[in-house]
């Protein structure tokens, strides 16, 4: 969950570190790459709703890797 929090963060404002360094070398809009990560933040706001609502999902593989 830290990890997509993270994810998020730096993603949206006001953090955004990646949108601010995307428009230095891209010399955009921030508009336009805000409307351009909407639907990554939408399907990365979705995966942590499921990792929260149901945790065993993201354990299954690692305590199938322990035994072996």
């Amino acid at each position: 969950m830290f990890t997509i929090n993270t994810e998020i963060g730096l993603l949206y404002p006001p953090i955004g570190e990646n949108i601010f360094a995307i428009k230095s070398v891209f010399k955009t809009k921030s508009s336009e790459l805000f409307k351009a990560i909407a639907p990554f933040l939408a399907i990365e706001t979705v995966f942590l709703l499921i990792i929260v609502l149901w945790p065993s999902l993201s354990l299954w593989l690692p305590a199938h890797m322990i035994g072996k």
